[in-house]
Order: structure tokens, then sequence, then C-alpha cells
């Protein structure tokens, strides 16, 4: 049984997949690093649906591996290092990887491709920033023999605070829109452990180089989809109830409603321990 990614365990089950400000404020400065000051390591994450992460570091502290179990089934994800930026991530039972490259400290794109041998079908991520140093496009292309071909293009806004406001993905011809309604409390926390290597369906917003810009974490995410000349509709809304202690979060319990389906509703609990 593949390992259960962290991102979906705090969205679904398996079996499914402090207010903002108003005031404006000095816009946010370019980020100095690709991944954060993190706070303090997480040793272990425990969900309610009885998958376990266990979590090991190199000597510097940056995320080597994160080691899952559910029953008897297990698996990894393994994170390699250059220059004190990640450059790759991938599972141990896949046989896929995200490889990144940079622009200076900026993550410029990553390619998901074969690890082990060659193959001429892969995905490219390629961003785009704004002044500020914020993500303000992101353009996914598949490839293949036949050669290269955008599939979605994402648009970023963020508020007056200079807080990621919505994440605007049009995919042929139907508009996606993750809209995040609020945000938890200031925390410290690590991006790689909220990425995947695969492409799953809020990869517009969890992904390195835009959860890495994130001081809090996002409470509410409403997704909104428009098809054509249909009118939009509400598909899911997520939220995220977090208990944070000095910036620590110490539980991320998570709700996720389909207005059309309520009988996909589903609830998770996931309990951080730290050092």
């Amino acid at each position: 049984m593949k390992k259960l990614p962290l991102f979906l365990c705090l969205f679904v089950l398996i079996t499914v997949s402090a207010c903002q400000k108003d005031d404006p404020v000095p816009a946010p400065q370019p980020q100095d690093f690709p991944i954060p000051n993190t706070g303090e390591l997480v040793r272990s994450i425990q969900w309610s649906n009885g998958t376990l992460a266990l979590l090991q570091y190199n000597a510097d502290s940056s995320l080597k591996q994160i080691n899952y179990s559910l029953l008897n089934s297990v698996g990894s994800t393994i994170f390699e290092w250059e220059g004190g930026k990640m450059k790759g991530m991938y599972d141990n039972r896949s046989l896929y990887k995200n490889t990144y490259h940079y622009d200076g400290n900026r993550v410029s794109y990553y390619i998901n491709t074969t690890r082990d041998f060659v193959s001429a079908t892969s995905y490219k991520m390629e961003y785009h920033y704004n002044a500020n140093g914020q993500v303000s496009k992101l353009n996914y292309y598949s490839s293949n023999e036949a050669g290269s071909t955008l599939k979605t293009a994402t648009t970023y806004e963020y508020n007056a605070s200079g807080e990621l406001s919505k994440a605007i993905t049009s995919s042929g011809n139907s508009i996606i829109t993750h809209t995040i309604d609020s945000y938890s409390d200031s925390a410290d926390f690590n991006p790689l452990l909220f990425i995947e290597v695969g492409l799953y369906e809020y990869y517009t917003l969890y992904n390195l180089a835009v959860f890495s810009s994130l001081k809090k974490y996002p409470a509410k995410i409403t997704r909104t989809i428009k098809t054509g000349t249909n009118a939009a509709y509400v598909d899911r809304i997520v939220e995220h109830v977090c208990d944070i202690t000095n910036r620590r979060i110490n539980k991320i319990t998570s709700h996720s409603n389909y207005p059309s389906n309520p009988q996909y509703n589903s609830s998770l609990e996931a309990v951080f321990t730290y050092d």
C-alpha cells in the first residue's frame, strides 16, 4: 500500500481524498532563503486515522527523511540537499522524483520525472515572482515525445497585509479558485511537511515556493469552480483548527466539507511532537 501523503492526511480520510488585518502594512521584502526559520524540530506526527510519521534530520537540522506507517504498510519521503537548498525529493515506493532549480535563492522551477531511468514523460512547474518577491504566477507544463504543453496557469492575489488570498487557475475552459478566507495565528512550521512529490489537487497552494512564504497556517480554504458559461459553484471548503503555543503548532484538526455532496464530509486530527 502506498504511504498516505502528509498533505492528504491533513485534508482527507484515507478513503476520501487570527483573522486577517485590514490595515495596510509595508510590502514584504523578497525572501532571502528558500526555506525560512521553522522553529523547533518536529519529531513525529500522529493522525487520528492511525497514520504515524517519524522524522529524521541531517546534522544541520535540514529534513532528511519522513517515515510513514499505517498498520502493516510503510513508506518514506526522502529529501536531498545541496548548498543549503532542497534540490530533490521523492517517495521510496515511487518511480518519480521532484528536482528543484533555483534563480539565486528563489525556486525558479521544478521537474517531476523518473528517478532511475530516462523517460520522455515529465511535468514542470515554473514560477514567476512580483517586485515584492511573492509568487505571482505558476505555469504547469506536461512533456512527452511530442513536446511540451501548458496544462494550467495559476495567478496569485495578495491582500493589503501582503498575505496570500487567492490562487486562480485556468485549466481548459474551467477556472478553479482557491480562496484563503482566514489564517491561524502566527506560527513557525517547516513547509516541507506539507508538500508532496506527486501532483495533488491543492498543488497551487501546497508547493515549496508558495508555502515557504506563509507566516500563518491557512485556516479556511474555499474552492470554487467555473466551467465555460456555467455559474461558478463552491466545490469544497476545508477548515483547519490550529492549536498553537508560542508559534509552535501542537495540533491541526481538519474538516473537509462538500456542499453538494455532504456524504463525503470528513474530519481528521494531526498531533505534532517536538524535541
